[in-house]
């Protein structure tokens, strides 16, 4: 299962066609008021924000290039920014009636925009001809982008986090299955027993030069972890904090433990989990599929994909949707 934040479970079941999002695009200009789209002698100009800056911003400037060069009359101009600071710079352009026409939002950061009424409901413009099919959409994922009645947010995708491994790493430490094959960890004592196994002072010089596990995102790697012990991070009306339940303190501790107790993985603010991961040092990390054009590139890492190992007592993960608004 897979925890959507402050939405529940969710399945992702295909992904949305951006092409066809983006051919409605036009329709759309009122969904930011702050907006207004730009016209040139002989094409519209839309302007699209996002915060695609990673691995994943490679396949969204083909998609709109291809959607440019398909559609002469539409001109879609997309402004990538970092994401610590995109949220902050979309709203201020909202309150300054600056916004753009189009832009990309999490769900757990749209209600926000919600509330400052920077976005409108989109359902007018999904029947008719040249709609959206809503079957294509996962059930839970819509609801999540529903307040009241109303959807606010067209879904774009899913991205949960899984377990990342290293295959050579696995096979050089005996992890193996029948055929000899790097065998991912299902629970919590083949978690450990994998990550102790992985971690290892290659040099002899009292330095760990190779770890079993890492902590990547640690915002998110804790928000899986909590899911795996049955925590949440807020009522179900969001109008009081569970951080400090018996659920959510056992998941910290497992996580604290790993550094401390079992002392399988790094500290996270002393270490560059990805990249270390990607150098082939680390053996495991928790991570989402837009890391995927980064290692897809790297022909000289034999990484494999999992699901997140059972390491608490509800087998789940976390996740979260980039939304078109």
């Amino acid at each position: 299962m897979t925890r959507l934040p402050g939405k529940g479970l969710m399945v992702n079941r295909g992904c949305c066609r951006i092409a066809v999002v983006l051919l409605l695009l036009p329709l759309w200009f009122s969904l930011f008021p702050a907006g207004g789209c730009g016209k040139a002698s002989d094409h519209v100009t839309i302007r699209f924000w996002n915060g695609f800056t990673g691995p994943d911003g490679r396949t969204m400037l083909r998609l709109v290039k291809r959607f440019n060069q398909d559609n002469p009359d539409v001109r879609v101009l997309m402004q990538r920014m970092e994401w610590p600071s995109y949220y902050n710079k979309l709203f201020v352009a909202g309150l300054g009636r600056r916004a753009p026409e189009v832009c990309v939002i999490h769900t757990d950061v749209l209600e926000r925009f919600i509330q400052a009424g920077f976005v409108h409901p989109i359902d007018e413009f999904l029947p008719g001809e040249h709609g959206l099919d809503l079957e294509d959409f996962d059930a839970n994922v819509w609801e999540a982008v529903e307040k009241e009645g109303k959807h606010y947010a067209l879904p774009l995708d899913v991205h949960p986090l899984g377990l990342y491994y290293n295959k050579r790493l696995f096979r050089e430490a005996g992890i193996v299955d029948g055929e000899g094959e790097a065998k991912p960890p299902t629970n919590r004592q083949e978690f450990l027993d994998a990550a102790e196994k992985l971690t290892r002072d290659l040099h002899g010089n009292g330095t760990i030069d190779q770890w079993g596990f890492v902590y990547t995102w640690f915002r998110t790697n804790v928000y899986a972890m909590m899911a795996q012990w049955g925590g949440e991070s807020f009522n179900e009306a969001r109008t009081s904090c569970l951080l400090d339940t018996q659920e959510n303190v056992e998941a910290l501790r497992f996580c604290a433990d790993l550094i401390q107790k079992y002392r399988v993985a790094p500290s996270p603010e002393y270490f560059d989990a990805w990249i270390g991961f990607r150098q082939g040092k680390i053996g495991m990390a928790l991570e989402g599929i837009y890391m995927l054009p980064d290692l897809e590139k790297q022909t000289d890492l034999d990484y494999g994909g999992a699901p997140i190992p059972l390491l608490g007592s509800v087998r789940a993960t976390w996740a979260n949707s980039h939304n078109l608004c």
